[in-house]
């Protein structure tokens, strides 16, 4: 059996299948998490359908509080242990490389099957979220200078003020409209 890692270490030599064991580890994590992302979506699909709520608000509710409570978690701990800098790397990296490699692959598998460019429609909260997006990383970084870069409590309070401010406008705005399609 040389494959068993506990069989070699009592001999003292390095396991044999070590780098195999952990790639197959992380492609079943990967298996698991697209079942459970794939059950997940397709539970608040049915819950928005029975309750007549829009997709979109469901996305950027209860499925985007899911996704993100870990990174909350992560984030506040490492700030508490005395490590600030790696929670605010961590709150900018993590979306960063959500929008940019999610959407990548996406784009890019969707396309790839097609032979011209797929259009998609821009909805109210589709339009709202990009805004906001800017809006917010243009006040992090004014508020960040202005304050030469000693962040305090009230920027804490000005961002949550700001999500919250944005919650409402995108559920109290329309969910019907969608802009024009590019040809």
């Amino acid at each position: 059996y040389p494959c068993v890692p506990w069989q070699s270490q009592t001999s003292g030599q390095k396991p044999y299948c070590v780098v195999p064991l952990i790639l197959l580890g992380i492609v079943c994590a990967v298996a698991w998490l697209d079942l459970i992302a794939g059950e997940l979506v397709g539970a608040l699909t049915v819950l928005g359908t029975i309750l007549d709520i829009p997709e979109a608000i469901l996305g950027l509710t209860i499925l985007c509080w899911g996704n993100n409570i870990s990174d909350l978690i992560g984030v506040v701990s490492v700030a508490k242990l005395g490590y600030p800098d790696m929670g605010l790397g961590a709150t900018w990296s993590s979306p960063l490389l959500d929008t940019t490699l999610t959407m990548g692959f996406g784009f890019l598998l969707n396309n790839l099957s097609m032979t011209s460019p797929t259009f998609y429609p821009y909805d109210f909260a589709l339009l709202v979220s990009t805004i906001w997006m800017f809006a917010v990383g243009t006040s992090f970084l004014a508020f960040a200078v202005y304050s030469k870069f000693k962040l305090d409590k009230r920027f804490g309070v000005v961002l949550i003020t700001m999500y919250v401010a944005y919650i409402v406008v995108v559920i109290a705005g329309p969910h019907d409209v969608s802009m024009p399609m590019m040809p």
